[in-house]
């Protein structure tokens, strides 16, 4: 494996992506939507949330204790980014990694590639591509966000870099195990539609069948096969089901890109 090349791949498809409308299916709906949230954030959420009647509204959704570490412990307007973020994530993330691999399956590209390239380089470049495009694109949110917590939170400067750091990485963690469902799915099919498809219907049933265990109070492991299904307990920051999630996260991550490569490596490309 030549890391050199992985790299040139890398740049080549981080370029192709910010150019053509690969990148843009997800950038352009992002780049909206965060617009809209930070706008809403300067414009003084984080007093709402705080106040009394913030307090018992989110209490009904995230639990008292939930609510007071979130809103009252932590900068609100930091927390705001987190939840937001963590509920929007299975979305964004299938627009951004629903192409990984499928329309160079249909196109013939790959052939040219493999001439030059080990498989193994072309499937990390692919996927490193995709993580770069995302990081990038949260942390941009992240900074933003933090600069106005700690021009509108009544913070200090340094808890709220920090949580906001907290905050980032374990949200590139979330992400890195939704990157690895879109390889697996990218790497099944040869259509780009039918890629996104696919990853949006595994996202939605997911979330369906959680709602049903919810309200048939009977918890279903079909829930937990996809990183939403876990999401309940990243909301609770800072306690023992928040740092279990983040152990799971990561066995996620190697079951779906393991088994993406395995696929990838048997394709006929």
């Amino acid at each position: 494996m030549n890391w050199q090349r992985i790299v040139l791949l890398l740049r080549f498809d981080l370029y192709y992506s910010l150019t053509r409308l690969k990148g843009w299916v997800f950038l352009a709906p992002f780049s909206l939507f965060w617009l809209l949230i930070l706008y809403s954030v300067n414009k003084g959420v984080s007093g709402i949330l705080q106040s009394q009647e913030g307090i018992m509204a989110s209490s009904a959704i995230y639990g008292t204790d939930g609510a007071l570490n979130l809103f009252i412990e932590h900068p609100p307007s930091i927390s705001l980014f987190y939840l937001v973020a963590l509920s929007t994530m299975p979305f964004f993330m299938v627009l951004a990694g629903y192409d990984q691999f499928s329309s160079d399956f249909g196109s013939g590209f790959f052939r040219f590639l493999i001439a030059r390239c080990k498989r193994i380089e072309i499937f990390l470049a692919r996927f490193l591509s995709v993580l770069s495009l995302i990081a990038g694109s949260f942390l941009i949110v992240a900074v933003n966000c933090a600069i106005i917590s700690i021009s509108n939170d009544a913070y200090p400067t340094m808890d709220v870099l920090l949580y906001s750091t907290q905050v980032y990485f374990t949200l590139l963690l979330y992400a890195l195990a939704f990157i690895a469902y879109m390889s697996l799915i990218s790497s099944l099919v040869r259509s780009t539609l039918a890629a996104l498809f696919l990853g949006m219907l595994g996202c939605g049933l997911i979330v369906l069948f959680k709602f049903f265990a919810k309200f048939t109070a009977e918890k279903s492991i079909v829930s937990f096969l996809l990183a939403n299904g876990v999401m309940d307990y990243l909301f609770e920051l800072d306690t023992r089901d928040f740092y279990m999630a983040l152990a799971i996260l990561p066995v996620y991550i190697l079951v779906y890109t393991g088994l993406a490569f395995a696929i990838f490596n048997r394709r006929n490309l």
